[in-house]
């Protein structure tokens, strides 16, 4: 039977096949996966913020956008993979509360700032669902590089 292992909120876990990876309620934070097909090897992180300005404390960095998937890709490069293997999916960054500032949309922001880091490491989006004003559920299988992802209406989705 293969190994579910739940990834919570700030948190960044690395999985080998047959590994799969888990985490909940993704509304404004973030899901981020980076998979290596070649060698089976992927890290689900569970982004909560996009920078860490500000934050005296970074005991968490996989919280923080910036720093979380940097420090992913040096994690996943120690275990074999190199430059040009891994690809993303990217899950969750809703607006679940109807704000006005542009600096408490923190689902936009997120998002805006992953897809920024990721495309300055030239690491490819080749999955992605998000946006909306609703709760996701991200399951990551290591073995095939597949997310399975669950909305909170009951609706299932692959990417």
């Amino acid at each position: 039977m293969t190994e579910l292992v739940e990834v919570g909120i700030g948190e960044m876990k690395l999985a080998k096949a047959p590994i799969k990876l888990i985490t909940r309620n993704l509304g404004s934070c973030v899901g981020v996966v980076l998979y290596d097909c070649f060698n089976k090897l992927g890290v689900l992180i569970h982004v909560k913020l996009p920078t860490a300005e500000g934050v005296k404390n970074r005991a968490s960095s996989a919280s923080y956008a910036e720093l979380a998937i940097p420090l992913a890709v040096s994690e996943l490069q120690k275990e074999g993979t190199r430059a040009g293997l891994l690809v993303a999916k990217i899950v969750g960054g809703s607006s679940m509360f109807p704000v006005k500032d542009p600096n408490l949309m923190i689902g936009r922001n997120n998002l805006n700032t992953i897809k920024r880091i990721l495309r300055e490491l030239n690491i490819k989006i080749v999955g992605e669902h998000t946006g909306g004003t609703h709760s996701r559920t991200m399951e990551f299988d290591s073995q095939t590089g597949k997310v399975r992802l669950r909305l909170d209406n009951g609706r299932e989705e692959f990417l």
